[in-house]
């Protein structure tokens, strides 16, 4: 297994989304308004999917479970900068958005396509 510390660029930015939604400094109490997982939590809800709905969507076989997506959205899993990218198409949000708060939430060009079943 590689370390984090082997991975300057994961670390820094793993350290940025665990600082931001933070009320103050040194704070370990997530502000749930502004976390990562209230956006993940926001942004699946505006797609209209339920939580098992969601796994299926982001489609990625045994690394989203139910209970897996539900930790992110709870702040008590990060998940990897490559899964968030899949999130945010899936959702159709934008990255900087779900990632920091940045900016609008909505791709304004995006329009999801349903899968056929």
């Amino acid at each position: 297994m590689v370390s984090s510390s082997s991975h300057p660029s994961r670390l820094s930015w793993q350290n940025t989304i665990t600082r931001q939604g933070h009320r103050a400094a040194g704070s370990l109490t997530p502000d749930r308004e502004t976390s990562l997982g209230w956006r993940l939590e926001t942004a699946r809800k505006e797609a209209g999917w339920d939580i098992d709905e969601a796994c299926e969507w982001i489609n990625i076989p045994r690394l989203v479970t139910t209970e897996r997506l539900r930790a992110y959205e709870q702040n008590r899993l990060l998940p990897t900068s490559g899964l968030l990218s899949r999130i945010a198409a899936a959702y159709g949000v934008r990255l900087g958005w779900l990632i920091f708060g940045d900016g609008p939430m909505k791709n304004s060009s995006f329009r999801r396509v349903r899968k056929n079943t």
